[in-house]
This record gives C-alpha cells, structure tokens and sequence, in this order.
C-alpha cells in the first residue's frame, strides 16, 4: 500500500529580508516543504519539531519527504508577487522546528541523536555513517533490544587520524541514558540488571540547563533568573516585579508587577533540579 503524504511544514527564504549572510540581487525566492505520512504516530512532531528540517546533519525520516520550489531574483517585477501567493496558499500549514536533540519514537524507528553514534557499525541503523557523510539516526524498535543499548553504551569512537574520540563517553552516553530513564524506563531496568556501573553515572545527573514544557515543572519556583529580573512560576503565570525604564509611563510609583500568562507550548529552561518532578517533560 503507497503511504499518504500531508503536507506538515512550510517556509521560505526571502532575499531581501534580514539575514545572517549577505544575500546577492541575483539570488532568487524559495519555498520549502515538508510532507509527513505518519505525523500522528512521532514524538518529534507532537514536539513541533521534523528530523528533515535538518536533513544536513541527519539523514531523512524514514515516514517524510522534503521538497523546495524556486521563484524570482529581486530584479524580477514578479519577485513579491510570487512569494505573496504561495504564502497565502499556505496560511494554515505549520513550521517546525529542527530536532531538539532527545530520543524519540517515531512510528516503528527509535531515533538517536546523539554525535558521533551513527559511526559504530554493529547498531543496526538503516544506514551507516562515515567521517565525511552522517548516516541514519534511526533504528527499527524491533532492534532497539538491550544487545543494542549495551553496543551504545560501550562504544569507543576513533577520531579520523587516530585517537579516542572522548566526547563521546564523556557526553553522549550520559545523555543517552538519561533519555532511556525518560522515554523507555523498562530497558533501563534491564540496563542495570546487566551492568550496575550504570549507576554510578545516573548519580552525577542533572537537570540544570535542559529545557521543559513549563506547566510540567514544579509551581512556586524561579523560572528565570537574570542579570536584570528573575521571573516566579506560580502554576498559571510568570512575574516579576523588574521594569524596563525605557517603557515606564510615570516617574513615580510603589511597586509593579508583571504577569505572563503560560500556555502548554511554554519551554522553560532548568535552573534547580528541584523544578522538575516524575511528570516534567523535557524537550532535550
């Protein structure tokens, strides 16, 4: 049976808008699509993020097809007018955004992306990779077995030129077993079974730094602290009692308070591992 396709993601490059890069007048309008045929079954698109928005560092998802059409330079009369139909043909198609870096289900694949991993060629990926090409970062979750997380785990990765690459255990594995807790707690059971040294790096986890859906997270915590304000979690709002100067309408005043209502999209980003629970979802 031919899979069904949806269109998931649409965006565009316009030349003439701000840019990193300098752009020529030669360099012409594109729109980009994404198509999905099982976007309901995905971790990563209930995330509102698409492997094949970054198909440069990962190969693509094995359920989407990316695809891109070219308009006119900036010297063409039809320059602003083509952008200006696609666009409205596509008022209602989202845009994701590139992975956030966490395991993931997706449909009948675990997706791993973790550097450095797609080098080893005893994990059964669907395509393996090499120093000058990424391989895939997906895996059957029929193999996703505890053979396989101990290959992971165990897996020393050579530099080009010789040489351990260190990052790897030093960084990718911790990050690994970390996300096996969140996203398949019975193989991590099995994990320990297997090998109780396991332990020794689950105890040196934390959470200071990730980031998570804010309703998630403990209430009547510091959601933000910076140079200038910190903002309070209450369960339904962020505050702070800081004001910008520049926007203040008087000159004189006892005190201030402002609220931003939370919504179930609202990323935080782990400042105490007391804000997080057994039910915060993290996103990384």
């Amino acid at each position: 049976m031919e899979k069904e396709f949806e269109l998931i993601h649409f965006h565009m490059y316009d030349p003439s808008g701000p840019s990193f890069f300098k752009s020529s007048k030669n360099d012409t309008s594109k729109a980009f699509y994404i198509y999905c045929s099982n976007k309901n079954k995905c971790d990563l698109y209930n995330r509102k993020e698409c492997v094949c928005r970054n198909s440069l560092k990962n190969s693509m998802c094995p359920y989407g097809k990316s695809t891109s059409e070219e308009g006119y330079t900036r010297r063409s009369v039809k320059f602003r007018k083509w952008m200006n139909e696609i666009k409205s043909k596509h008022d209602n198609v989202s845009q994701l955004s590139s992975p956030s870096g966490k395991m993931s289900i997706v449909g009948e694949y675990v997706y791993l992306p973790y550097d450095f991993i797609d080098l080893s060629k005893n994990i059964p990926f669907l395509t393996i990779g090499t120093y000058f090409s990424n391989g895939s970062k997906f895996i059957k979750i029929d193999d996703f077995t505890i053979e396989t997380v101990l290959i992971i785990i165990k897996f020393i990765p050579q530099a080009l030129f010789g040489g351990e690459i260190n990052d790897y255990q030093d960084k990718q594995v911790p990050r690994f077993i970390q996300h096996l807790i969140e996203v398949f707690p019975e193989l991590y059971k099995e994990l320990l079974e297997k090998n109780s040294d396991i332990q020794d790096i689950v105890n040196k986890f934390t959470n200071v730094g990730r980031k998570a859906y804010l309703k998630t997270t403990n209430s009547n915590c510091v959601a933000y602290s910076g140079k200038l304000c910190s903002w309070y979690y209450d369960g339904d709002y962020i505050t702070t009692n800081y004001l910008n100067g520049l926007f203040n309408p008087i000159k004189s005043f006892d005190s201030v308070e402002v609220k931003i209502k939370v919504n179930d999209d609202s990323i935080v980003e782990i400042l105490r591992d007391d804000q997080v629970n057994i039910n915060t979802i993290f996103i990384d």
